[in-house]
């Protein structure tokens, strides 16, 4: 995940906290000396377009609010181009359930997940089949009475497997994906199973949103997750100086900023010529109705996990052709690892973390070790 134009500290886990990766940002930016154009506890209200104004030239007028000294100031600026770096995991998406408002118990997101203290001694049903479900299910485990994780058809990660294979703790079960709530308040799963739950945890991912982004701007976001008019799902159709940056939904987001902004930094230095806002378009709208028509669903529009021939790489390697570069990442390597993480996680989600995946020298195998402490402890939960 690390940008490679500034390695990764030296650690002895390939899979780092949430406090080391802010560790990491902060780093960069000083290294870089990128603070002094950062404008921290700014909230952006709203972006909107210059009227007027050339498409290819098209210029935003950015809103910002920002308090000092126990007053709030109300700025606009007028910028030449705006990145729309907000993220997707902000949002929560929750899944249909049929009859839900039977169910009487305590409802969350994975999003507001923190600690599992919270949690001992109660009944837990986590809906999703995605990596914050398994993770998040192993750490109630120790605390939990029960912990039942309701799983989609798809399954990316082979849970119900890992389940038959006796991979988890006794209190800790994998089922169909949940069907309706009956009227008494039990959870019904798709396999005929039931059980009576104290929560129902949604892992079922996130809908984009820019609540900042002005119906001027022309963007709009269908079923939730998929946003147009964009081409190679970052480039704004109508106003190419509008950019989307990692909104697909990817294991690897640090990666795929880095090879998705050197792209437009190249097209509004006028060195890239974009095909017409129709051909960019039509192009867009025959990638998407080409996912469909292979069962990949609406919602997976910016996907690239799980989605059969849509590769990440073969995205960043396109991304360089149109710019006329080579791709400045390592994406043998990258997609032999990915790989690799994939396979050890539908191996066995309970112990992945114990494998350190190191960049090879030429000609040498990817080395992995274990870290025993953490085995034996979900083993002795066991």
């Amino acid at each position: 995940m690390m940008f490679p134009d500034f390695p990764w500290p030296k650690t002895d886990s390939s899979f780092l906290r949430y406090d080391q990766i802010m560790q990491f940002f902060v780093d960069y930016a000083t290294h870089f000396d990128l603070l002094r154009y950062i404008s921290l506890n700014t909230t952006v209200v709203s972006v909107r377009p210059v009227p007027g104004c050339h498409a290819t030239k098209q210029q935003w007028i950015v809103q910002t609010r920002k308090s000092y000294m126990g007053k709030e100031f109300i700025i606009d600026k007028v910028f030449d181009a705006v990145f729309v770096c907000a993220g997707v995991y902000t949002d929560p998406f929750h899944a249909s359930v049929t009859k839900l408002d039977n169910f009487a118990g305590h409802i969350t997101h994975s999003r507001d997940y923190r600690t599992p203290g919270k949690y001992a001694g109660k009944r837990v049903t986590i809906l999703g089949s995605g990596p914050s479900s398994f993770d998040i299910a192993l750490d109630l485990q120790p605390v939990a009475t029960e912990v039942v994780v309701s799983v989609s058809k798809t399954d990316l990660f082979k849970l119900k497997q890992q389940y038959a294979n006796g991979v988890f703790p006794s209190n800790l079960k994998v089922v169909d994906w949940i069907d309706h709530v009956d009227d008494d308040g039990w959870l019904v799963f798709g396999d005929g199973s039931k059980v009576m739950s104290d929560v129902l945890m949604f892992c079922t991912g996130y809908k984009i949103s820019f609540p900042f982004l002005d119906a001027s701007c022309g963007v709009t976001i269908e079923n939730e997750r998929h946003v147009q008019p964009l081409y190679k799902h970052m480039i704004h159709t109508q106003r190419p100086t509008m950019f989307f940056i990692n909104i697909l939904r990817s294991p690897i987001s640090f990666n795929t900023a880095y090879a998705q902004v050197p792209v437009a930094m190249k097209i509004l230095a006028g060195a890239v010529k974009l095909p017409s806002a129709e051909e960019m378009e039509t192009e867009s709208e025959i990638e998407y109705q080409n996912r469909l028509a292979v069962g990949i669903p609406g919602f997976k529009a910016h996907g690239f996990l799980g989605c059969g021939d849509f590769s990440l790489f073969s995205y960043y390697r396109d991304l360089a052709t149109m710019a006329g570069t080579t791709v400045s990442l390592p994406l043998d390597m990258m997609e032999t690892l990915l790989q690799k993480l994939i396979h050890n996680i539908s191996k066995n989600c309970a112990t992945h973390k114990n494998i350190s995946y190191e960049q090879p020298e030429r000609g040498q195998r990817l080395v992995r070790k274990y870290s025993r402490p953490r085995v034996q402890r979900l083993l002795s939960n066991s």
